[in-house]
């Protein structure tokens, strides 16, 4: 039965994981019993904060007709920072490392990060490491928005267009919480945005399909893709209602791509940035159990071109 439950919340992975598990116990392994166990607690746990499509369909748009209310954890923002929106899901561990990485930027405005938390199982922890934290260098202030049911990724596109409701500037950055950045990142993003551009370290050309693609590798190269995370962007984009009230409810979890060719229709730019970063965790990402929507997603918007 959860097996049956993973693979409709497209959570492949696990359900691969909990059915080899289960037949290793029927077949008569010692160890079969025990790693089923294993599996369908993790399970259990990720259908926590994993809910239906239809559940988080429903939760996105009233987020969308109602707003947000973003809570200040540490310090006061000013009008000289630059937003750092990050969404968090399955790595609260990694919380003081983020803090730190960005709390030790160099030559750059000073930050306001703002965390979107997709998982309310983790909200003791992260509040936790933050209220413990004594930032010295460029963060400037820390706020955080807990959603009651996980929506993925487009929850930082929620929260920068409540950010961007109250502030002037235009050039956001998004990072992700599985990525380990250089002390140059934000200085780095920051020197490249420009108006009707985004750009970022995770840039792609694809070509017949979504996932027949080639990395951009040259600073500035032009791109069709461009990952959410490790990003600066024209946050402009989310003053046109579309981005995000047409997102498909089948689709929702794939902002990413939705982001992408939405502006690339919108004839805006699509750059690489060269910076050092690399990517921890990969494991406990929600993009694994996505493989095959991906594809479905990327044709359905090309058929729509």
């Amino acid at each position: 039965m959860i097996i049956a439950v993973l693979t409709t919340l497209h959570l492949d992975g696990a359900a691969r994981t909990a059915s080899a598990a289960g037949r290793r116990m029927v077949t008569g392994s010692g160890t079969g019993a025990q790693q089923l166990s294993d599996a369908l607690s993790a399970a259990r746990k990720l259908i926590i904060s994993y809910p239906s499509r239809r559940r988080a369909a429903r939760a996105y748009r009233k987020l969308v007709a109602c707003g947000i209310r973003l809570e200040p954890l540490l310090g006061a923002t000013s009008g000289l920072a630059i937003p750092v929106i990050m969404c968090m899901w399955r790595r609260p561990e990694r919380m003081k490392t983020i803090l730190r990485m960005l709390d030790d930027q160099s030559d750059c405005p000073p930050i306001r990060l703002v965390l979107w938390n997709n998982n309310s199982l983790n909200s003791a922890k992260i509040r936790s490491d933050i209220s413990g934290f004594s930032a010295v260098g460029s963060l400037e202030s820390i706020e955080l928005y807990e959603s009651a049911v996980n929506v993925g990724g487009i929850g930082r596109f929620l929260a920068a267009r409540e950010v961007r409701k109250h502030s002037t500037r235009g050039l956001m950055i998004m990072l992700d919480d599985d990525q380990d950045v250089s002390h140059s990142f934000v200085r780095d993003l920051a020197a490249t945005g420009s108006p009707r551009t985004i750009s970022g370290v995770w840039a792609w050309r694809i070509h017949s399909g979504y996932w027949d693609r080639t990395q951009v590798v040259i600073q500035g190269g032009s791109a069709d893709y461009v990952g959410t995370g490790g990003c600066v962007w024209d946050s402009s984009l989310i003053d046109d209602r579309r981005l995000l009230d047409d997102l498909p409810s089948r689709f929702m979890f794939m902002e990413d791509i939705w982001m992408s060719r939405f502006a690339a229709q919108r004839d805006w730019n699509l750059r690489m940035v060269d910076t050092p970063v690399s990517f921890v965790l990969a494991d406990l990402d929600q993009g694994h159990d996505l493989h095959r929507q991906k594809t479905k997603f990327y044709e359905w918007l090309v058929s729509r071109s």
